[in-house]
């Protein structure tokens, strides 16, 4: 009688039983990517799945995304600021429906740069170039005005780095970049004069 009685109201209203499934049926998350960033927020995440229609919200650990891409298979989203920790994706319609992909996507702290030692010369001359900060420990890419640089992470206050004797820099003139999982930071040495030189 339940099921005779639906029919009987989605037909008297004009819809139909495919139009109606359409628009209450809850998303389907497959995937997220990339997995972690940083406490600040800020991170661009692409949500893959089927059914993302008619969609009201996304949170990331309880606390709303910013929405900018909503196709039928995807979804864009700028994370909100968080806690350390994985935290659930919920994706929630508008008829009310929600989704939750459980610890989907990992909070931390981003990388933090204090200083770069030596803080004079040119990188051709140089044994080793250190780098002091916080959070460093999970570092995956280290760069030196652009260049990758094959570095070591001594622990999570210390990076070296061996310069390549194949670009000569002064230190002192282009930016150290340090990427984490949960992030990137940038340091400039403060310049102690001189020009480039190529060699």
């Amino acid at each position: 009688c339940l099921g005779i009685s639906l029919l009987v109201i989605l037909f008297g209203s004009g819809m139909g039983i495919y139009e109606w499934w359409e628009k209450n049926r809850a998303s389907i998350i497959e995937s997220v990517d990339p997995k972690s960033g940083s406490i600040d927020g800020g991170t661009f995440l692409l949500i893959h799945g089927t059914f993302f229609t008619e969609i009201d919200s996304v949170t990331v650990g309880g606390a709303k995304a910013d929405l900018y891409i909503n196709n039928f298979t995807q979804l864009e989203v700028k994370t909100p600021a968080g806690t350390v920790g994985p935290k659930a994706i919920v994706v929630t319609t508008k008829n009310g429906n929600s989704t939750t992909f459980a610890d989907a996507f990992t909070y931390g702290e981003p990388p933090k740069i204090t200083s770069v030692t030596p803080s004079d010369g040119w990188t051709k001359d140089l044994k080793v170039i250190t780098i002091k900060g916080t959070n460093l420990s999970g570092a995956t890419v280290v760069e030196f005005n652009g260049f990758p640089m094959s570095f070591i992470v001594v622990n999570d206050t210390c990076i070296t780095i061996v310069p390549p004797i194949n670009v000569n820099y002064r230190i002192d003139l282009y930016p150290f970049d340090v990427t984490t999982l949960y992030g990137s930071a940038t340091f400039n040495v403060p310049k102690q004069g001189g020009r480039r030189r190529s060699g």
